[in-house]
Formats: structure tokens, C-alpha cells, sequence
């Protein structure tokens, strides 16, 4: 009987494990844009983990520390996406969104994904002071969890559980306001129906006299102080990390002693604490090949640069590449080897700057670089040529850290030997050159 029942409990404790886990929302890194830095999306997201452990509806948490692998605009609007990233995380819903920074506020594009389907997608602008964006982040949670934006209908009889019928009387029966203006009683302006000296003590002691001049009454006695707030706005600010301050630390309590951290391998690296330039990748490495005209010469190029932001979307730029053509020999090298063509390389460097803009996964940029590239040699020596070129391009990020590369590049350069390669070939002239290739950002 014990080994027929054991499959039995099996299923049973299965069954538990999974109905204990229901519930469970996956909350990820908001994606963000150049106009916000890693600490404002990191207080953000505290709020939002804050609102999440406190709201009912809520079971469990499973906080991202960074995004998971193909979270990015497209996916905000598929159900299958956001549904894999609920199953890859253990949870059965995805809060999920982009912010990006609107003057003194921050605009909230926010997805709440359930049941297979994306329940809401709202945006909200929300203020950037600490405080008030604590104040404004409930009734936005609120919102997002069960779409009630927080409008209250007026408070009618009904509402107050009484009997609309109910017969307060006429209204000439009702004693008439008192007249705000009208002077205070004195004894030479009451009027019993005597002079003041018929005056009984009874009708002396309804009589109400202020405070003689020079004489202080004792005060009252001080109320108790009311009770500590129970705002929920101050349970948050109590368990939040201080946006301006890099030694805090988190204290928050979890409602399950079960919620975990997932971190992915292939996202971005976490910037240090306390940095101020905007959330992107320090470095970028780009291979690419492509074509350049120098009059007679169609080269084929190919070659690697490195490009270092400095603040912002500042890069300077460094690379190296190969020039090749294929060239008709002179007719004396035809008679020795009996080749009619063969290819000839140059090795060009250049060096330059660049302004990078970020619209989601495009990033367009525009910049300007010098070229250097020695291209003859012999027993008398070497020459040398050299150049400016204006830049043009773009990066379309695949994934975070790889994405396509095309550029353009537009310019001159002059070498004063040039017809000794080739004749005919003056030694000034305009040097255009497409290429694409593949960006690593790190």
C-alpha cells in the first residue's frame, strides 16, 4: 500500500509547489534612454518593488537586478515575449516598461502582462523629487494592477446607508442664522423688559464676559500628540534607498521568504554606484568593410575602430584599416613574370570624434575624423598622404551589446606623388568611402 500511495504524494506536494508559486510578478529593470542616469532608473524601480511587495494582489515578487535577454521595445507590445520572460524568471506576470526624463518629470511607460495577455499599458508623468514621486507612484501602481484610476463618484444618501425618505420638517422651522455683523451684547444694549437694575442673578449668570484687561487665564491643558502616521507613502520612504546618498542600504521585507534574484549573462553590466553619465556602454569596437574612390583606385576596405565616450553621447575614435586595389601592371613587369594585374594595399589610420544620439535601439551619430596613410616606399624614401573627412552613420542594436553598423564618410586628402603609383592621378582629390559592418558595445 506505501508504494502505491507514493506517487500519490509525489503528485500532491507537486501540486502544492506550484499553486504556492502562483501569483509570483517578475519585475524588470525599466529600459531607459540617454535623458536619465543608472541612479534614477535604480529609485524608480525601488518604488515600483516597494508598491508591489504592499499591494494585495501581489503574492510575491521575483525582482531582475538587470534586463533579461530580448527585453526591448518590441517586446513591450508582444505576449509572447513577455510571456517567456515570466516563464524563464519562475513567475506567472511581468511588470515591465520604459522611462525616459521630460524636463523636472519622468514619463512612465508602463506594461502590466497576465494571463497570457498584456492587462493594461498606461503612460503617466510623474515628478522627479524624491517625495512627491513617492506620492504620485501608488495611485500609478494602483492603476496598473486593477485598472481603478482612483476617481471617487460624490457621496450620496445611499451611500451613507440612510433612508432617502426620511422628513426633516419644514424649513420655517429651522432657527435662522445668526447675523456674522452684528455688534456684541452689551448690559446697555440687552433688553429684559426693565431697566439695568431690575436685573435678577439669574439672568446675570447667562451673561458672558470676556477677559478683564491685564488678567491671564491659565492655559489648557496640552491634548496628547495624535499617533504616528500610518501613510503607506512613509512605510516606502522609510525602506528606501536615499536617491542622493551612495552608502544606503536596502531594507526592504519581502512577502515571501522564497523571492530571488535573477541576473542574466548576456545584459549589460550594472554601472558603479554614485555615476552620473547616462546608462550606455563605455566602449565600442567596430569591424567593417567596404568601398573607397580615389580617382583610378576603387578600393576595397576593411578595418577595426575603438571608440571611448568621454561624457554623454562624446566618443573619440581610433582605427586602422586596409585599402586594396587591383592594378594593370606596368608593361616592363609584364615581361619579367609574364602577370598582368596584381593587388597593392595601404595601411590608413585616422583619428577623430563623434556625437552619439539614442532613439531606443537606433543610435545615430555624426562626427569627424584625419586619415594618414603612407602609400609608396623605395630606396630614396617614403610618401606620405593625409586628410579630413566629415562622418555619418548608425548603430541598430540587435541585442544590447552587439547591434549593425553603416557609416559614411565624405572628405579629401593630398599626397604629392600620387602619379608615380599611377600616372594621371593629381595629388589633391575628394575621398568618399561606404562601409557597414558589426558594433560591440562593452
Amino acid at each position: 500500500m506505501q508504494m502505491l500511495n507514493l506517487p500519490a504524494w509525489l503528485m500532491v506536494t507537486l501540486l502544492a509547489s506550484r499553486v504556492a508559486s502562483a501569483g509570483d510578478v517578475v519585475l524588470t529593470p525599466l529600459l531607459a534612454d540617454g535623458t536619465v542616469n543608472a541612479k534614477q532608473t535604480l529609485g524608480v524601480h525601488q518604488l515600483l518593488a516597494a508598491e508591489l511587495d504592499f499591494s494585495p494582489e501581489v503574492q510575491g515578487v521575483i525582482e531582475l537586478a538587470t534586463p533579461p535577454p530580448g527585453l526591448n521595445d518590441k517586446c513591450l507590445v508582444e505576449p509572447a515575449c513577455l510571456g517567456s520572460i515570466a516563464a524563464t524568471s519562475d513567475g506567472d506576470k511581468v511588470f515591465t516598461g520604459r522611462m525616459k526624463a521630460t524636463g523636472s518629470s519622468y514619463e512612465l511607460d508602463l506594461v502590466y502582462f497576465d494571463n497570457g495577455r498584456i492587462q493594461r499599458r498606461r503612460q503617466f508623468l510623474v515628478p522627479q523629487d524624491p517625495t512627491d514621486l513617492a506620492n504620485r507612484i501608488t495611485p500609478v501602481m494602483r492603476e496598473m494592477l486593477t485598472g481603478d484610476s482612483g476617481l471617487q463618484r460624490p457621496t450620496t444618501v445611499a451611500d451613507l446607508g440612510l433612508d432617502e425618505d426620511i422628513d426633516v420638517g419644514p424649513l420655517s422651522d429651522l432657527p435662522e442664522p445668526a447675523d456674522p455683523l452684528a455688534p456684541e451684547p452689551t448690559i446697555a444694549s440687552l433688553n429684559f423688559g426693565g431697566s439695568a437694575d431690575d436685573l435678577r442673578a439669574t439672568e446675570l449668570e447667562k451673561i458672558q464676559f470676556g477677559t478683564p484687561p491685564g488678567v491671564e487665564l491659565p492655559s489648557a491643558r496640552e491634548a496628547p500628540p495624535p499617533p504616528p502616521s500610518e501613510d503607506p507613502v512613509d512605510r516606502i520612504m522609510s525602506r528606501m534607498v536615499d536617491f542622493d546618498s551612495d552608502d544606503g542600504r536596502r531594507e526592504r521585507r519581502r512577502k515571501e521568504p522564497r523571492t530571488k534574484t535573477v541576473r542574466s549573462s548576456a545584459s549589460r553590466s550594472e554601472p558603479s554606484g554614485g555615476a552620473s553619465d547616462a546608462e550606455r556602454q563605455r566602449v565600442q569596437i567596430t569591424v567593417r568593410g567596404g568601398y573607397s574612390n580615389y580617382y583610378k583606385f576603387d578600393f576595397l576596405t576593411g578595418g577595426a575602430e575603438g571608440a571611448v565616450r568621454l561624457t554623454g553621447g562624446l566618443h573619440v575614435m581610433l582605427g586602422l584599416e586596409v585599402y586594396a586595389v587591383k592594378r594593370i601592371r606596368p608593361p616592363s613587369l609584364q615581361l619579367e613574370d609574364g602577370k598582368l594585374t596584381e593587388w597593392n594595399t595601404i595601411f590608413p589610420i585616422n583619428a577623430g570624434a563623434m556625437y552619439e544620439l539614442a532613439f531606443g535601439p537606433v543610435e545615430p551619430y555624426l562626427g569627424a575624423d584625419a586619415i594618414l596613410v603612407q602609400y609608396f616606399q623605395d630606396e630614396q624614401g617614403s610618401d606620405w598622404a593625409g586628410g579630413a573627412r566629415a562622418r555619418l552613420g548608425m548603430d541598430i542594436m540587435i541585442v544590447e551589446n552587439l547591434g549593425i553598423n553603416l557609416n559614411f564618410a565624405s572628405g579629401a586628402w593630398l599626397g604629392k606623388n600620387w602619379g608615380i603609383i599611377e600616372p594621371g592621378v593629381p595629388p589633391f582629390g575628394f575621398l568618399p568611402q561606404v562601409s557597414g559592418g558589426i558594433v560591440v558595445a562593452l
